[in-house]
């Protein structure tokens, strides 16, 4: 019997040393768990709350195949909006583990807001590559119609204001607004002065056109706000806040930096390439003939910078000027965006300085030719020029009737006597292929007669240029329609006096032409008279002078043909500084 017991409790203390030793060997029990939010600034940020216990490692797999991370309560942030589903793998020291998941949805609080300024922020520049319908800049009378000017549609805009083309509108989540320059900035032809160029963007170049300081139209960091809905906008606010051009206004064109520019936002769109068109109302007068003219700006951002186009660089234009005082002529070279320079002077003379002069041998008109070059091209410019060794007498000027020559800058005004810099009547305007306010062929038929005995005889042939500022619409008219139209009958036909001094040392051989009786007494194109110019009908033709002052640029007889080229002083001071050109032939 004492045996027996003896076993059993032998027994029962085995089995306990058995359960104790067990307990000792079984791993620890982990629970993996978690909590998460986004980021207040970033959405696209998600924040992990490790809730796990009994565990000493962590491994979560946050479902967008983006490396694992090891850390107890990672930030992830993921590349769009979404549901992921997110893994945490929770292992304890002893090598037991345990994972929970969670469908974690990525949402966008705001997706409007974010197509303009992104998760933190966002860099937008004007667009660069133009297309049919599609430019960086456009102004027209109503709704996509471009008529008044788009920026790149006729000429090479775009690569020519590489300034503009760097510029940057940067917006941030915080409705935070910077604009940077990036060094330098387009000097807009009605706020700026010097007007239409790149210039450094520095104090002492940002000045209006009195001097104004315009300082708050370059780099600086303002606000914005975008109001979304049916019609969204968006409003740039702070002292020169701007978007594309300074000038471009709420309602109007402004020359001076305003508090705040307001804007319709006809499209916001986030993709291969992100697009913003802002549209602002344009009053460009007090009293507007169309009301539902616009402002246009597009904007491009990139996500990539690399995939970023490149500013194009802009083609050489040829262009000159030139002075000719007797057979000598010096040029100015106007070209742009050249290195090197070809000169033809007509006379089998050639030069390859930037701005040459040259004596010709004798008188004549000579077809100059210049070509500029560059790594982007060439371009090519042909004008007449012509010279005079200053012989021109009263038998040269008298006889057959002279007439405007019908070719191209046959009529031209520029900053001197001769000069054709500001602007010249292309050919379409005088061969008769243009129609109404670009009309002038009624000005190739009209008749000039100088005679022997003094008398000059102005003949319009039945019809005659009219003004705009005469009363009517400019184009060619009727003689009886321009007579009741301001001034114009002043301008009609009729006989005058003149006289002829010939040249003296260096001056030139004068033709002063006399009103006679109620007619105005003119040369080639009535626009111009000594000492000003014909733009108001309240005013006296002429300027309320009876004469009319001419020099005579260069007279040619060649074969038979002949050419006389006067010019009219039209400057205030009668300094030469302005004038009014005629290319009459007989």
């Amino acid at each position: 019997m004492k045996l027996n017991t003896l076993f059993s409790w032998l027994l029962v203390f085995s089995g306990l040393v058995l359960v104790t030793s067990c307990g000792k060997d079984d791993p620890i029990e982990v629970i993996s768990g978690f909590s998460y939010k986004a980021d207040a600034n970033d959405f696209l940020t998600i924040k992990f709350t490790n809730a796990s216990s009994n565990a000493t490692s962590y491994t979560w797999d946050f479902g967008d195949n983006s490396a694992a991370s090891t850390e107890e309560s990672p930030s992830h942030k993921y590349a769009a909006v979404g549901s992921y589903t997110v893994k945490l793998t929770a292992k304890a020291s002893d090598g037991g583990t345990n994972t929970s998941s969670q469908v974690v949805t990525v949402v966008d609080p705001d997706a409007e807001l974010t197509k303009l300024t992104g998760t933190t922020s966002k860099t937008w520049k004007l667009l660069r590559v133009v297309s049919p319908g599609r430019w960086p800049l456009e102004v027209g009378p109503i709704a996509r119609d471009q008529v008044w000017w788009a920026q790149g549609r006729d000429n090479d805009e775009i690569a020519r204001r590489p300034c503009i083309m760097n510029d940057e509108f940067i917006f941030s989540r915080d409705k935070s607004y910077e604009y940077k320059t990036n060094g330098d900035y387009w000097a807009e032809g009605g706020v700026f002065k010097p007007a239409n160029e790149c210039l450094a963007s520095t104090p002492a170049n940002m000045k209006g056109e009195n001097g104004e300081d315009l300082t708050a139209f370059g780099d600086g960091k303002h606000k914005f706000n975008l109001v979304n809905g049916t019609k969204p906008t968006l409003t740039v606010i702070g002292k020169g806040a701007f978007i594309g051009l300074p000038k471009i206004g709420t309602v109007t064109e402004v020359k001076t930096p305003q508090d705040s520019v307001k804007f319709d936002i006809i499209k916001i769109h986030d993709g291969a390439v992100d697009t913003l068109i802002i549209e602002s109302k344009y009053k460009f007068a007090a009293s507007n003939p169309s009301p539902d003219a616009y402002w246009r700006v597009t904007l491009v951002h990139y996500d990539n910078p690399a995939d970023e186009p490149a500013i194009p660089s802009p083609k050489p234009t040829a262009d000159f000027a030139f002075d000719a005082s007797g057979l000598d002529v010096t040029f100015t070279n106007k070209s742009v965006y050249a290195s090197t320079y070809s000169w033809d002077f007509g006379d089998g003379a050639t030069s390859s300085a930037n701005n040459p002069s040259h004596t010709y041998a004798q008188s004549g008109a000579y077809q100059v030719k210049l070509t500029a070059t560059s790594a982007t091209g060439t371009s090519t410019v042909t004008k007449e020029v012509a010279v005079s060794d200053g012989s021109f007498s009263l038998s040269n000027l008298t006889g057959a009737a002279w007439k405007v020559r019908p070719e191209a800058n046959s009529i031209y005004v520029g900053p001197g006597l001769g000069s054709s810099e500001w602007w010249q009547v292309p050919l379409n305007f005088l061969n008769g292929s243009s129609t109404g306010a670009d009309d002038w062929s009624c000005i190739t038929n009209d008749e000039f007669i100088f005679s022997a005995d003094g008398t000059y005889e102005y003949k319009t042939n039945g019809d005659a240029r009219n003004d705009g500022y005469m009363g009517s619409p400019n184009g060619c008219w009727s003689d009886s329609q321009v007579a009741t139209s301001g001034n114009g009958a002043a301008f009609g036909s009729g006989k005058h006096t003149f006289t002829l001094t010939p040249a003296s040392g260096t001056s030139r051989p004068v033709i002063t032409v006399k009103n006679g009786g109620n007619k105005a007494a003119f040369i080639g194109f009535y626009k111009g008279y000594y000492g000003g110019e014909n733009t108001d009908s309240a005013k006296a033709p002429n300027g309320g002078s009876d004469t009319n002052r001419y020099e005579v640029m260069s007279y040619i007889n060649s074969g038979g043909k002949e050419i006389l080229v006067v010019s009219v002083d039209i400057s205030d001071g009668k300094d030469g500084t302005k004038a009014w050109t005629m290319v009459l032939q007989r």
